[in-house]
C-alpha cells in the first residue's frame, strides 16, 4: 500500500509540472495587438515646396529583439497601412512581453512609374525614373522601439534656378530665352537605404540629368526655376551643367563641371542659384532650407 502511495504522489506530482509547462508555454506564445501612432514629418503652409501629402500607404515590418540586443534577419510580421493627412494608425499581432523593432515606409501607391524597390530591409531608388517638378515620387521613412513615430524624407530636393536680372543681363548680351537649352546633370548620387540601420548604404552610385528649355523655366519669385529634382539624401553630389543658345554666334554657353560638392541632405532643400551665364566661370550660391520650406542655414560655395 504504501508503494502504491508513493507512485500515485509521484503521478500528480508529475501531472501537475506537465500543467504548469502548458500554462508557461499558452504564456509565452500568448500575442497582443499593438497599435503604432506613425506621423509624417513633412512641410506645412503655403510657401512649402512639397508637403508630404501623395503619400497616401506605408508598410510596415517588425524584427524580434533577441537577447543579445539584435534583431531578427527576418520580419516576424509585416503589412501596409494607409495613410490620410499626413498620419496613420497601425495595428500589428506582436508576442507578449517581447521587444521588437518596427521599420516604416510611407510612399504614394498611386505612382504609376515607381522609382524604388524594397527587398527586405534595402530601398533602391531608380533615379531614372523621377519626375522633375513633381512631389509625386515622394517618400517617407523610420523606424521605433516604442509605439509612436514621426517619418522623415530620406530625399534630398535639388532645385536649380536662375535669377531673374542674371537672365535678364544675358539676355541684353545676346541670349534669347526660347533658344535657350538648360541640361543639369547631378553625379554620383547614393542609390541604397537601410530601414533597420537608418541611413543610407554606402554601395552604388548613379548620375541623372534632365534637359529644359529657357521658354519652360518657372517663375518663382525673383528667380527662374530650371528644374527640382528629388534624389536620395546624406551623400553630396556633383553638378554638371551645359547651356546652349541658338541665337548666340558661340551656341554653347557654358558647358563643365559648376560644383564637385553640392549638398544633398535628407530631408532638406538644396537650392543652387546661378548668378550669371556668359562667364568662363558662372557664378552661382548654395542655399540649404529645412523641411523644404525657408532657409535657415546657408551654404556658398565659391
Amino acid at each position: 500500500m504504501k508503494t502504491f502511495k508513493t507512485i500515485l504522489a509521484v503521478a500528480v506530482a508529475a501531472m501537475a509540472f506537465v500543467g504548469c509547462a502548458k500554462e508557461q508555454n499558452v504564456e509565452l506564445n500568448e500575442k497582443v495587438t499593438m497599435t503604432y501612432s506613425v506621423s509624417l514629418d513633412s512641410a506645412s503652409g503655403t510657401r512649402a515646396d512639397f508637403d508630404g501629402s501623395k503619400a497616401n500607404e506605408l508598410v510596415y515590418a517588425a524584427y524580434l529583439k533577441g537577447s543579445n540586443d539584435t534583431y531578427s534577419d527576418a520580419p516576424v510580421a509585416t503589412g501596409t497601412a494607409a495613410v490620410s493627412n499626413g498620419s496613420a494608425t497601425v495595428n500589428i499581432e506582436l508576442l507578449k512581453g517581447q521587444q521588437y523593432l518596427v521599420t516604416f515606409f510611407a510612399y504614394n501607391n498611386a505612382d504609376a512609374n515607381k522609382w524604388w524597390t524594397l527587398n527586405n530591409n534595402i530601398l533602391t531608388f531608380d533615379h531614372s525614373k523621377v519626375t522633375l517638378n513633381s512631389d509625386v515620387n515622394d517618400v517617407f521613412v523610420g523606424k521605433t522601439e516604442t509605439q509612436s513615430v514621426t517619418l522623415k524624407r530620406p530625399l534630398a530636393l535639388m532645385n536649380l534656378a536662375i535669377k531673374k536680372t542674371h537672365l535678364v543681363n544675358a539676355e541684353n548680351l545676346g541670349m534669347v530665352k526660347a533658344n535657350t537649352t538648360f541640361t543639369a546633370q547631378f553625379n554620383e548620387i547614393a542609390t541604397q537605404y537601410d530601414l533597420k540601420a537608418g541611413n543610407r548604404v554606402n554601395t552604388t552610385t548613379e548620375n541623372r540629368s534632365f534637359t529644359v528649355t529657357g521658354s519652360n523655366l518657372v517663375e518663382d519669385g525673383d528667380y527662374f526655376t530650371i528644374g527640382k529634382l528629388l534624389i536620395l539624401g546624406g551623400k553630396n553630389v556633383k553638378l554638371d551643367l551645359t547651356v546652349t543658345c541658338s541665337s548666340l554666334p558661340v551656341q554653347t554657353v557654358y558647358s563643365g563641371l559648376i560644383s564637385n560638392d553640392v549638398p544633398a541632405k535628407a530631408n532638406f532643400k538644396t537650392n543652387i542659384k546661378l548668378n550669371t551665364l556668359l562667364t568662363d566661370t558662372p557664378e552661382y550660391s548654395v542655399t540649404i532650407s529645412a523641411g523644404f520650406t525657408n532657409p535657415d542655414e546657408e551654404v556658398v560655395i565659391p
